[in-house]
C-alpha cells in the first residue's frame, strides 16, 4: 500500500509535468515514510541535476536538513503535504493537517451524537507530521468540544499493513464499548475487520 500511495502521487505529478509542458521525473523511496531514504534521494537529486524539486517531507526535523541541502546546492523545493523545520522552500501546497483532524473529530461527534463513546486511534507513524498534526487536531477537538467522546492511546502501524489488520482486530476483539475507530491515513481502509 505504501507503493500505492507513491505511485498515485507519481502518476498525477506526470499527468500535471505533461499538462504544464515540463520535463518530471518521480524519484520515490521504497518507503515513503522512511526520512533517511527520503534524505538520501534528495542528495541522489541533487547530484543528478535536476531544476527543482517537490518534496513530500515526513519529518519535521529530520528532512529539514534535505530541503536545506537543496536550497545550498540551488535547487529549488517545494513542499508538498507537510512543511519542515526548515524555511528553505520557494512554495507549499499543504493540508492544515490538525484543523484535518478537528473536521474528523466533528464527524465522529456527529456519527456518535450526544452520548459519545471509545474511539480507538491508528496512526502508520509517530514522526510524521502530518499523523502526528491530525491526531492531535482530533484529540483537541475532542477534549475541548466532544467530553463524551474518549480517545483511546495512539496505535502506530509504521508501515505494516499485517500489523495494523491485527491491532484493529485485536482493538474491536478486546473492546466491546468500541464506538469508533479514527485512522489517519489510508492502512485501515485495506484492514477492518467486516
Amino acid at each position: 500500500r505504501d507503493r500505492l500511495r507513491s505511485r498515485g502521487l507519481g502518476d498525477v505529478y506526470k499527468r500535471q509535468c505533461k499538462e504544464y509542458g515540463v520535463e518530471g521525473t518521480v524519484v520515490a523511496p521504497s518507503t515513503y515514510h522512511d526520512s533517511a531514504q527520503i534524505n538520501n534521494a534528495m542528495s541522489q537529486i541533487i547530484s543528478t541535476g535536476y531544476d527543482a524539486v517537490v518534496m513530500c517531507p515526513q519529518d519535521y526535523d529530520a528532512n529539514a536538513s534535505a530541503i536545506d541541502e537543496a536550497y545550498n546546492a540551488g535547487l529549488p523545493v517545494i513542499c508538498l503535504d507537510s512543511l519542515t523545520a526548515s524555511e528553505n522552500y520557494i512554495t507549499s501546497i499543504c493540508t492544515d493537517n490538525k484543523a484535518a483532524g478537528a473536521e474528523a473529530a466533528d464527524k465522529m461527534a456527529e456519527l456518535l451524537g450526544e452520548n459519545g463513546g471509545k474511539v480507538a486511534v491508528f496512526a502508520n507513524d509517530p514522526q510524521a507530521v502530518s499523523d502526528v498534526d491530525r491526531i492531535q487536531g482530533f484529540v483537541d477537538r475532542c477534549k475541548e468540544k466532544y467530553p463524551a467522546i474518549e480517545c483511546m492511546d495512539v496505535q502506530y502501524y509504521n508501515n505494516d499493513l499485517n500489523r495494523c489488520s491485527t491491532q484493529v482486530s485485536d482493538t474491536i476483539t478486546a473492546n466491546a464499548d468500541l464506538a469508533g475507530l479514527f485512522c489517519v491515513n489510508n492502512c485501515l481502509l485495506y484492514t477492518s475487520p467486516s
